[in-house]
């Protein structure tokens, strides 16, 4: 609507980009708060009550994690993803259930579309199915599944114009290795 309102002219380009900067920024902290309470519940899962209000707590009076959140960048998005991945497999390594592992994949898909070096979230995905000791492996392919429709469509530039994807990642990747000051 602030688009359509902007190109009518009833308002300014710079209150459009000041309205989404404000509207990213305040998501970013809505999912940075979601992620203290998150770890909150994994603390609780693999130990008690206490050990999880110590790990939120730790988390909420980080300087780094406090500061990323107030940006409007992705890093808390991916973040947020990739520790719901890990506590949905953590959820199905503990209490069973396909909901969790299917949960876990969707979850590492966005993780993984969002910033690919969150691509580690598939260690606690398999190692939950694997410590978990089941025996059906379409649970874990469906997981599996789920994770690659989740990257595609949190990327929906592989499916529209894939050769450009590709060669913007791959771009990305070569500027990033070939930086002499990574402090730059």
């Amino acid at each position: 609507p602030s688009r359509v309102a902007a190109k009518l002219g009833l308002i300014s380009k710079e209150m459009t980009q000041a309205a989404t900067i404000q509207l990213a920024r305040t998501l970013s902290g809505v999912m940075a708060t979601l992620l203290v309470g998150l770890l909150f519940v994994m603390g609780w899962w693999l130990f008690d009550r206490q050990h999880g209000v110590l790990a939120a707590g730790l988390l909420a009076l980080s300087m780094g994690f406090v500061t990323i959140a107030h940006f409007a960048t992705v890093d808390t998005a991916a973040n947020f993803w990739y520790w719901l991945a890990c506590a949905a497999s953590l959820g199905y390594w503990k209490r069973g259930g396909r909901a969790w592992l299917i949960g876990a994949g969707i979850a590492a898909g966005l993780a993984i579309g969002i910033k690919v070096d969150r691509a580690i979230v598939l260690v606690p995905l398999v190692g939950a199915y694997l410590w978990r000791g089941e025996r059906r492996p379409g649970a874990l392919w469906g997981a599996l599944v789920l994770l690659v429709i989740a990257f595609v469509l949190s990327n929906p530039t592989l499916l529209m114009r894939p050769f450009e994807s590709m060669d913007g990642f791959t771009r990305e990747l070569w500027f990033n290795a070939m930086r002499q000051d990574p402090s730059r």
